[in-house]
């Protein structure tokens, strides 16, 4: 039986840390942009990033119950409640056809590109929120219905 070649310790390395290698990822045509978009499922710093925003919309939080909640400073996307948090997959799952992510990953820009594409919110983002969640291996939710809780739906609940 012939020895397997060991890879280079740097393409090992590029490889454990690449995304796209790591997560699902598809190439979706937008015909309403006139683009093709590649979306990926979410990192586990994304997944957590979508639990805080879940938790400050929910509703004991959205009706100030806490004296923590009313000295707390609001963030420009919560006004948008629900549609924030599928905005908030979007921004964060969205990249061009070469594979650059579309928006920032910087903490104070990724909540003013969620505020702007939440005030946008369409069919077209749904769509591609709805393609993040599949590949994450998570359903999403029917409007009406609290958003899917990714620990639940991997039962690890």
């Amino acid at each position: 039986m012939a020895a397997r070649k060991a890879a280079p310790a740097a393409s090992l390395r590029a490889q454990v840390v690449d995304p796209f290698r790591n997560l699902k990822s598809e190439v979706v045509d937008v015909p309403e942009w006139g683009a093709k978009v590649v979306v990926r499922g979410l990192k586990l710093g994304e997944w957590r990033e979508y639990n805080r925003m879940a938790a400050l919309l929910s509703p004991a939080l959205v009706e100030g119950d806490t004296q923590a909640d009313a000295e707390r400073e609001r963030e420009p996307w919560e006004a948008f409640g629900i549609d924030a948090l599928y905005a908030f997959v979007v921004v964060a799952s969205l990249h061009d056809e070469n594979r650059a992510p579309v928006f920032s990953a910087e903490p104070v820009q990724r909540a003013q590109d969620v505020a702007e594409v939440a005030a946008t919110f369409s069919a077209v983002h749904d769509r591609l929120a709805a393609k993040a969640f599949e590949l994450s291996g998570i359903g999403m939710a029917e409007k009406g219905e609290a958003p899917p809780d990714p620990v639940d739906e991997a039962g690890n609940g």
